[in-house]
């Protein structure tokens, strides 16, 4: 789990020998506010999330979205209801699912 106050692209990106084993799952924290405060674009986030990973569960009971399981290809337009409804953050896993496809 990291929750790092904005700095989760950082982190990522200081982790490439856990991030080359596959069966790792990560639990982060999505605070758009909070990666520009550290100095991040969130979108810089989520393109390094799905260079790295093949699939995610938003962990917000509340999402918009009615799958909670999803393709990684789909975290931008998932995750952009966290600024549109003036949300503050949600938490996501990360993780690379077998083969390439769903569990």
């Amino acid at each position: 789990k990291s929750d790092t106050q904005g700095y989760e692209l950082q982190v990522l990106e200081g982790a490439p020998r856990l991030l080359a084993q596959r069966q790792i799952a990560w639990q982060l924290e999505f605070c758009p506010r909070l990666m520009r405060v550290a100095g991040s674009d969130p979108r810089e986030f989520i393109a390094f999330v799905q260079r790295h990973f093949t699939h995610f569960i938003d962990l917000n009971a509340d999402a918009p979205s009615c799958e909670r399981r999803q393709d990684v290809a789909a975290l931008s337009e998932v995750l952009d209801y966290v600024e549109r409804e003036g949300r503050s953050h949600t938490d996501v896993i990360v993780y690379n699912a077998a083969g390439g496809g769903e569990e």
